[in-house]
């Protein structure tokens, strides 16, 4: 590709090719080699989760407190828990056990309804909607657009801001909710125009993609990727965040290739079809999204799992807490007598610098040695 370019570029055109590469056999020369040693690095880790969950959790900032001694030692747990049956985990476990298979029901189906509620009519062939309801103007049809990519950027921003206070569910029903309504407005609006050559329907068409996008923006643009990984557990997080990628992909697929095909042979019927889709939206969400606020990576899997795996991880956890705190008992003791000693060694040493020599002091007369 880059001699295609050489071949047929000007020589001002060839330069920002040639430029970043210099700069990047610097960079790969200068990378540092990674160690084998990961212990330093996992120290490093620890102790940084340790400052992060004091900040937040502890009275004072203090990295010794209980609460943060045990959340620490719960995820350390966790991990390790998670470590020893990584081994045997493959694409066949995201279905193995009834809690994962509730995980990937929710995340499939979050990857579907993300491409499938009829946001991709617009995202990909704006110009056909557009022109369905008789705007042919192509200065227009980029206003249109461009305001639109503008708006679901503040709308998706400012509706991620709301997720711990409104819920993950709460969130869900509502958009999907608005999505089925607005929608439904929308395609009478469009087969109004279309049938009857009515352009006061054709001009509320604009506002309600808006609104449409409003309500799309507000749940499925912030929390499909974070809902995604909150929900899988360290062991099949990887596997299960690819499903859902690859569900995307596939449906994205779709979007391209049939819709416009449906488009041309139908029309606005076509939107019937996504309108009786958005009700299968509804229905699921209403029926099997499960709510994660408020709730630690263990206590979510808990809902999916059971009480025991979580139950278990308190226990092992304030194990290791008490084990922890007994263990940093005897450490801030030992630190204590060795921060005295140090001090009193630094106290004898300054005393033996300051201390004068007796033949230095004028008064003093040396003892009369003995004959």
């Amino acid at each position: 590709m880059l001699l295609g370019l050489f071949r047929r570029l000007q020589q001002s055109g060839r330069q920002p090719l040639v430029i970043p590469y210099p700069n990047s056999r610097a960079g790969n020369y200068s990378t540092p080699t990674s160690r084998p040693d990961l212990s330093p690095l996992i120290s490093r880790q620890e102790a940084k989760a340790a400052r992060v969950l004091a900040k937040y959790h502890a009275n004072g900032g203090d990295e010794r407190d209980p609460l943060v001694i045990f959340e620490l030692a719960q995820i350390k747990h966790a991990i390790r828990f998670e470590a020893e049956i990584n081994q045997g985990t493959s694409y066949i476990s995201l279905f193995k056990t009834p809690g994962n298979r509730k995980r990937m029901r929710l995340i499939i189906a979050l990857a579907l309804f993300s491409q499938w509620s009829g946001n991709g009519l617009v995202s990909y062939y704006i110009n056909l909607v557009l022109e369905g309801v008789g705007i042919k103007n192509t200065e227009t049809k980029a206003t249109i657009n461009g305001g639109l990519q503008i708006f679901n950027y503040i709308t998706a921003t400012g509706a991620s801001l709301l997720v711990d206070w409104a819920g993950r569910r709460k969130l869900f029903i509502t958009s999907n909710a608005g999505m089925f309504v607005t929608f439904g407005a929308w395609t009478i609006t469009n087969a109004l125009y279309i049938n009857f050559g009515n352009t006061a329907a054709a001009k509320a068409t604009i506002p309600l993609i808006f609104i449409f996008y409003f309500f799309y923006d507000m749940a499925y643009t912030p929390m499909v990727v974070a809902y995604t990984l909150e929900i899988l557990p360290y062991r099949i997080r990887a596997k299960g965040f690819a499903v859902m990628n690859l569900t995307t992909m596939l449906t994205a697929a779709f979007n391209q290739f049939i819709n416009p095909v449906a488009i041309d042979a139908i029309g606005w019927w076509y939107y019937l079809v996504y309108c009786g889709w958005l009700v299968v939206e509804l229905a699921f969400i209403v029926a099997f999204i499960v709510e994660t606020r408020g709730r630690t990576l263990e206590e979510t899997s808990a809902l999916f799992d059971g009480e025991q795996p979580s139950q278990d991880l308190v226990v092992m956890g304030g194990e290791a807490a008490t084990m922890t705190m007994e263990s940093r008992s005897v450490v801030d003791l030992d630190r204590s007598s060795i921060s005295q000693t140090r001090q009193k060694e630094k106290t004898e040493s300054y005393e033996m610098r300051v201390r004068p020599r007796l033949s230095d002091i004028p008064e003093y007369d040396s003892p009369p040695r003995a004959s």
